[in-house]
């Protein structure tokens, strides 16, 4: 974690003003002692992938944000503009869009 923080101050700057995510899923490594302690070391936050959540998947965590950015200076009058809009968005990307996840 701390070469990971290094790294980060070095190469991608900006990543570090605020704080960074790590993505974990519920490994043992991942939930050890030691792991936990250099998260939390290094100034990082750590979202849990949800345990026995077979319908979440980690496209998810890529999808959405892209999403949210791509109709972020929209306005919409209801749920149903915004549904509209959200799928006009997913129907001018092409396959290798989802499979590059």
């Amino acid at each position: 974690m701390t070469r990971l923080r290094e790294s980060l101050k070095r190469n991608r700057r900006g990543m570090l003003k605020g704080i960074p995510l790590i993505l974990h899923d519920n490994a043992p490594s991942h939930k050890s002692h030691i792991a936990q302690e250099a998260i939390k070391d290094c100034g990082f936050k750590q979202v849990q992938h949800p345990s026995y959540s077979p319908d979440l998947a980690l496209s998810d965590y890529y999808l959405f944000p892209i999403a949210k950015q791509a109709l972020r200076a929209r306005i919409f009058g209801d749920d149903d503009a915004l549904e509209s809009g959200f799928e006009d968005w997913l129907d001018t990307k092409d396959k290798m869009f989802f499979i590059m996840v």
